[in-house]
């Protein structure tokens, strides 16, 4: 069917793994709540999701922007990790070595991955800029 099509395209983009897919409606033809961790500005210790809604008509490079602004990217992305995470023997063994851990979503993961990518970065050009002279 069409609205079966239209989720198999708006699914294809790496753009969905930072966003919950929304109902299309008639103006929007995709639709997405952005999922990023980000620091809360009400807490200096607490973090929230952005929930952000960005909405197109077309193609997915408002919510590519969106990421931008918190420097995710295409690269970012990996669908290795996504493999890993449902392959039947990794999920087996994580219960062998702690049968009471509960494996984060792949949404969560590449969130968590990105987030320490991130924070690993801005480390490594504060010692760079204290470092490196030109």
């Amino acid at each position: 069917s069409n609205s079966e099509t239209n989720r198999i395209e708006e699914t294809a983009s790496w753009v969905w793994n930072y966003f919950e897919i929304l109902q299309s409606t008639s103006e929007y033809k995709k639709q997405g709540s952005c999922l990023i961790e980000v620091d809360d500005r009400n807490s200096s210790n607490s973090k929230r999701i952005c929930g952000q809604i960005i909405r197109t008509q077309g193609s997915t490079r408002n919510f590519a922007t969106h990421l931008g602004s918190y420097e995710v990217t295409k690269g970012t992305n990996s669908t290795n990790s996504q493999n890993l995470t449902q392959s039947l023997s990794f999920i087996h063994l994580l219960k062998v070595l702690d049968p009471y851990y509960d494996l984060p979503s792949d949404k969560q993961i590449k969130l968590r991955i990105n987030e320490g990518y991130n924070l690993a970065s801005a480390h490594l050009k504060e010692i760079l800029k204290n470092k490196v002279r030109f």
